[in-house]
């Protein structure tokens, strides 16, 4: 099953002129395709994308490859300044949210909360490298997401991004790991995409 794993390599499928997303799941150690992630917009947010940007709603919801059954999904609220995401499981609880925070320079962060408002942690990281690291509130490492470099041909011509999630420890709870999940899906939705 795609949350037994610790590891994840998540790919930018390349498009042309898209106006969604989609993602492909990979186990880094066998190289096989364990889920697929795509936006879910209506014609109407597609067309509003074109004229409005990144601050237009999205949804992003990942499936397991062998079941094509949904694992989580992620909300991008209407953003202006401070993009909010919500993230929910399968059945489509609020399982937490991502809120933006106001940073000068080239530093992303977004605190983590639960879904009664209490911060969990917090996700920073540096919009350049595209390193980053979620934390929770006692600053213990619970994931990491980093850049994977595609070559120079595909950097130059697409927007296409490659990341690794790696879960910190094997005893995180199915929650930990949507929640780590999501936030991969959405800095890529709310940060590098908002153009």
């Amino acid at each position: 099953m795609l949350l037994d794993r610790n590891t994840f390599f998540v790919k930018e499928k390349v498009q042309f002129m898209k106006l969604s997303n989609t993602y492909d799941i990979f186990d880094p150690e066998t190289n096989l395709k364990i889920g697929v992630a795509k936006e879910e917009q209506s014609g109407f947010q597609k067309l509003l994308k074109l004229f409005l940007g990144g601050s237009v709603p999205t949804k992003v919801s990942l499936y397991c490859e062998e079941s094509s059954t949904k694992v989580l999904e992620i909300y991008k609220h209407f953003t202006w300044l401070r993009s909010k995401v919500s993230v929910r499981d399968a059945n489509g609880n609020d399982l937490g949210y991502f809120q933006g925070k106001l940073k000068l320079g080239l530093g992303i962060e977004f605190n983590i909360f639960n879904a009664g408002d209490i911060i969990m942690g917090n996700l920073k990281g540096n919009w350049k490298a595209r390193d980053f690291k979620i934390t929770n509130v006692n600053g213990e490492l619970l994931g990491s997401i980093t850049k994977k470099w595609a070559g120079i041909g595909k950097e130059f011509f697409t927007d296409a991004d490659n990341y690794v999630i790696d879960i910190s420890s094997n005893d995180k709870k199915n929650e930990d790991k949507i929640l780590v999940l999501g936030a991969c899906l959405a800095l890529d939705s709310v940060v590098f995409e908002a153009k």
